[in-house]
């Protein structure tokens, strides 16, 4: 296994579908693809990279890499409302969330970590909010009674 640490990946892509399915389901090799992939696209988040890796298998995360490639070396990919260009691990993910062949409950099972994470802090924004309003708001009170008097 020490060998793959010195594989390129157009080499780990150009391996034959066969020696990709003998390898799927061990868990190093799924690291050390996931690892490449991670470095290759500059992502800062591997933990997602490694659970899309060991839960879609090697074969369809190089797949899904290859298209990434291609992508980038084309101009890239922008986001949704046009106004930027996605990193290339955000067409990474994209090509993830978006395949039709990946099913729906898979892809949240994948997702679904940082999704909670997501609602995690944009609950604790909003309450930060609220509690800056009510603070506003008791603030601006009190003047008005201090003035009155």
């Amino acid at each position: 296994m020490e060998t793959w640490k010195h594989i390129s990946m157009n080499e780990i892509s150009a391996i034959k579908d066969i020696k990709l399915d003998a390898l799927q389901g061990d868990d190093n090799v799924c690291s050390l693809v996931a690892e490449q992939i991670r470095v290759n696209l500059q992502e800062p988040n591997g933990d997602l990279i490694v659970k899309i890796v060991s839960t879609l298998g090697v074969r369809k995360a190089l797949l899904v890499y290859q298209k990434t490639r291609m992508i980038e070396e084309s101009g890239g990919m922008l986001v949704h409302d046009g106004s930027r260009r996605r990193t290339p691990g955000g067409v990474f993910f994209h090509l993830i969330t978006t395949d039709k062949n990946i099913p729906k409950t898979v892809i949240k099972e994948i997702f679904y970590d940082i999704a909670q994470e997501n609602k995690k802090k944009k609950n604790e924004e909003a309450r930060e909010r609220r509690k800056k309003t009510n603070n506003e708001l008791k603030e601006f009170l009190i003047r008005g009674i201090l003035f009155k008097l």
